[in-house]
């Protein structure tokens, strides 16, 4: 019988579909034990046609099993860690939830979601959302309910106020940008002082400065923080572009005498905003996507101005104002011109 690793080694160095023979020699058994003992097991992967499985199915499964890897009392190391990490509140990707699990990849995940579906008549793997993101508790527990032997306690812990990636990390093993992506699509569009700070580019002083000295009886007040103390992402980003950067007059004047594609590096310096917020900007709804035309690639002009009115604009006032700004082509436009084809 080999070891869990030098199994997972074998099996990467075999063809995607693998037959019964090359199972038993990556795995150390016998093709008779793989017959009689595996074939007819729960949940070990149906042969295909040509009579070969799949391989990353069959070793996400040998994973599972206890006998896997005694050296961990015939508990794989993967449930193991399982039941060191807490079930702090937060959403994951297959990716991040395979780092997380300290796995090479996210296949055996991927294996999961799609073996374990409602229809499968067995507890169903914790479905994602529109994102593709899962709750670590959920997923925590179903892995956990599947190794009787691991204690741990299941129910959601709520992130404590002020959680940044740093401490994220430190709790989960997830490196440090990764922990921001997610502390980012867990609390949606909230963050607190200091992750906030960093993702818009500026420093927790100034931050705690703009909210001082812009006050709820202001012209323009900054973001108001809620009960745990984190800030709207985008009402930040926008109160910081319209009161710390360009006029959003001024952008639109210089977006406007760009070239038809824009690239991010001209968005960046027509908007006087850094490569990190644009990536951000990418990232909300509506913005123009990247396409191409021949070799020139960017984002089309006229669309990112008509989204630049919608971002940067407070109000439907402002927003109007704003329009009113645009070339003459644009002004009745309702929606941005119709994309080029897509990168």
């Amino acid at each position: 019988m080999k070891d869990l690793d030098d199994v997972v080694t074998a099996f990467r160095a075999l063809p995607p579909r693998v037959t019964r023979d090359q199972i038993a020699a990556a795995t150390g058994r016998t093709a008779d034990s793989v017959r009689v003992n595996w074939s007819s097991a729960p949940g070990f992967p149906p042969a295909l046609d040509d009579g070969t499985r799949d391989r990353d199915a069959v070793l996400a499964w040998y994973r599972e099993q206890a006998f896997a890897d005694p050296g961990h009392r015939g508990v794989p190391k993967t449930y193991a860690r399982v039941g060191e990490v807490r079930p702090f509140a937060v959403l994951l990707t297959p990716g991040q939830i395979a780092q997380l699990l300290h796995l090479a990849d996210s296949r055996g995940i991927a294996y999961y979601y799609s073996r374990y579906v409602p229809q499968s008549g067995e507890m169903a793997f914790p479905s994602a959302d529109e994102r593709g993101l899962r709750p670590w508790p959920a997923v925590r527990e179903w892995l956990l309910t599947r190794r009787v032997s691991l204690r741990g306690e299941h129910r959601p812990l709520p992130l404590p106020p002020g959680a940044d990636a740093r401490w994220l990390s430190a709790e989960t093993g997830l490196d440090e940008d990764t922990s921001r992506a997610v502390l980012e699509a867990t609390t949606g569009t909230r963050l607190g002082r200091g992750p906030l700070a960093e993702l818009l580019g500026t420093t927790p002083e100034k931050i705690k400065y703009y909210a001082k000295t812009y006050g709820p009886d202001s012209a323009d007040p900054f973001p108001a923080p809620d009960e745990r103390r984190t800030r709207s992402v985008a009402d930040t980003r926008a109160w910081l572009a319209r009161n710390t950067g360009k006029s959003p007059a001024a952008v639109l004047a210089d977006l406007a005498d760009c070239p038809r594609l824009v690239t991010n590096a001209d968005l960046a310096e027509s908007a006087r905003v850094s490569a990190r917020t644009v990536r951000e900007w990418s990232k909300l709804p509506g913005f123009p996507p990247l396409v191409r035309d021949g070799h020139q690639r960017g984002h089309e002009r006229d669309q990112l101005l008509l989204w630049l009115c919608e971002h940067l604009g407070k109000s439907t006032e402002e927003r109007a104002a704003l329009r009113a700004l645009l070339p003459e082509h644009l002004q009745d436009s309702g929606t941005p011109s119709a994309p080029g084809t897509g990168a």
